[in-house]
């Protein structure tokens, strides 16, 4: 005679459902272990109702937590908000599907930070409308000093070369 029972089978699947969600955690911990050593913040934007959600690292950079687009966008440094709204009505009108753009902001504190933005639409209505975006963050301030203090070096080399009438050659 064959057992049937039906609980020995749950125990099975509970233990396999068990293991799946603790390889999703562990990939999730990695995730923001990654993450968080990368200096990289993550954020959601729904697009319908404005509403931003961002990680801690995002938070970190931003050195403030926006709820919304808007909030943000309040953020950005003057000279840069014309660029990022361009981006903006690319991604929410849906003729870009994903964007990069390379922007400052200025902190609460007053301080200048450079940030590279990346992010794609991630769901679109029935329609084909955009409605939710996602993306990281990157302070690359760093970076842009040290960019800024290598293009000073050679136009002052340029200089002194042209006011000592030599030039340069490659070989």
């Amino acid at each position: 005679m064959i057992e049937n029972n039906p609980n020995k089978n749950l125990g099975k699947e509970i233990q396999a459902f068990e293991r799946k969600i603790k390889s999703l955690m562990n990939a999730q911990t990695l995730s923001d272990f990654a993450l968080e050593g990368a200096s990289i913040g993550t954020w959601i934007l729904e697009i319908p109702t404005d509403l931003m959600t961002i990680d801690k690292n995002a938070e970190k950079i931003l050195e403030f937590n926006p709820k919304t687009n808007s909030e943000w966008n309040q953020y950005i440094h003057p000279d840069d908000i014309e660029k990022v709204n361009a981006f903006d009505i690319e991604i929410t009108s849906g003729k870009s599907q994903t964007f990069e753009s390379i922007y400052r902001i200025v902190t609460k504190s007053g301080k200048t930070k450079w940030i590279q933005d990346r992010g794609k639409t991630v769901q679109c209505d029935d329609k084909g409308k955009p409605t939710r975006t996602a993306g990281t963050i990157c302070d690359i301030t760093e970076r842009m000093k040290s960019e800024k203090k290598v293009k000073e070096s050679q136009e002052r080399i340029e200089l002194a070369l042209w006011g000592a009438n030599l030039g340069t050659w490659d070989y």
